[in-house]
């Protein structure tokens, strides 16, 4: 296995209690990371027990697991999915996800020699601190990434910037640091992402999420007046409210490109209306269009049953996970893969008025204003659940380089 100049100078000098690799995407952080994690559990002869942590996981399975194996060798750990344990020369190394308060529960109760960290600014920062403070045993490490989010963000402040106060080894690596991405690639990346994204996912920088969201939407480029005949499928997005605005958006896919061909738009205040009249309101409003997926905020669980009971049997919970979800948003527009018919004036509306929450961002958090959102709630529900994050940037097949 191959290495590039930033991860040999991250092996050799990570030597402390925490060490945090950050910065854009690409550059290896997980690999190098994931193997000074490995090399230090070998360093252990009496048993012991560490642990592995994401988001979730199934993140800890896709982004670090392929690397053990890779790495060791399949035959040289056994993993067990069930109980989410891998035994390794006698070694225990926990996997758990950190998505939520609840996992500081299950952190507590254990006595760890190390930890492997992905993407720590997704955990709750009490999730963090009890894993820090549950590696108690002689010479225990935490090997730690992350991609940039807010500079008020808890790690960026207590952590990062408080690391030579504290004894921390935090190094940042960007793009051009991996040596084994073909130019075409990185090229290609750096167009998958623009605004907030790019400084963070590419620059690797901690900026704040201030103004319009989607300040690449341009109504000259992405508002059409004419839409193809045919399409390969149909998805929908509902943003469902009571006494806030409901929305259905059908989304046309045509050669992986999305056209919102027309909106649903009843503001609820105005005049209420019960569950069972919204779903006559969509079959009506549907047609004879037979969408693959209708993908329906998830708090709406008395919709959903009602569609399903009206016959709609492709109905499903969207991803709610709006950080990723404006990113899946931003690419789709960003590579013009998002087209918006001149009809959807609530949708093309929203455009331009849904910004980033600039008193969330004082306390560290990414958040839009909870204002005029409905049609954008509904279009993220759609295409993120349909189309996640990383299915968008692997769209492009890259050769693996060897090494990564």
């Amino acid at each position: 296995m191959m290495f590039s100049q930033k991860q040999k100078e991250f092996a050799k000098k990570a030597k402390s209690k925490l060490n945090i690799a950050y910065g854009s995407v690409r550059t290896g952080k997980t690999i190098i990371t994931t193997i000074m994690f490995l090399l230090h559990v070998v360093g252990f002869k009496q048993k012991q027990h560490f642990a592995i942590v994401g988001k979730t996981r199934d993140t800890v399975r896709r982004n670090v697991i392929p690397i053990i194996e890779q790495y060791l060798g399949e035959d040289s750990f056994t993993y067990t999915i069930t109980r989410d344990e891998i035994e390794f020369l006698g070694h225990k190394i926990f996997v758990l996800g950190a998505n939520d308060e609840k996992a500081e529960t299950r952190i507590r109760g254990l006595t760890l020699a190390g930890a492997l960290c992905d993407e720590v600014t997704t955990y709750p920062r009490s999730v963090f601190e009890q894993l820090l403070a549950r590696c108690s045993v002689e010479g225990a490490k935490v090997f730690a990434t992350t991609n940039p989010d807010s500079p008020y963000h808890w790690l960026y402040v207590d952590y990062i910037q408080k690391a030579d106060e504290k004894g921390y080894f935090v190094m940042k690596f960007s793009l051009e640091d991996n040596p084994f991405l073909p130019p075409e690639y990185i090229e290609f990346i750096k167009k998958t992402y623009t605004g907030l994204f790019y400084k963070r996912f590419i620059l690797g920088e901690w900026v704040a999420a201030e103004g319009i969201i989607y300040d690449m939407f341009d109504e000259k480029t992405h508002v059409i007046n004419e839409l193809s005949e045919k399409f390969d499928k149909h998805i929908v997005g509902v943003d469902f409210g009571m006494q806030n605005p409901t929305v259905f958006l059908l989304i046309g896919i045509k050669d992986s490109i999305a056209y919102v061909i027309k909106e649903y738009y009843h503001e609820g205040r105005e005049q209420t209306k019960t569950v069972d009249r919204y779903s006559k309101d969509f079959k009506d409003w549907l047609g004879d269009i037979k969408p693959s997926r209708i993908y329906i905020d998830p708090s709406a669980q008395a919709l959903m049953q009602q569609l399903k009971a009206d016959g709609f049997s492709n109905v499903r919970e969207a991803n709610n996970d709006v950080l990723d979800g404006i990113a899946t948003v931003s690419k789709f527009l960003s590579q013009q893969k998002l087209f918006v018919h001149s009809s959807c004036k609530n949708t093309i509306r929203e455009f331009y008025s849904y910004a980033w929450d600039t008193k969330a961002q004082q306390n560290g958090q990414d958040k839009p204003l909870k204002i005029a959102d409905h049609c954008m709630d509904a279009l993220r529900y759609a295409l993120h659940s349909e189309y996640p994050v990383a299915q968008i940037v692997q769209r492009k097949v890259v050769d693996k380089p060897r090494g990564w």
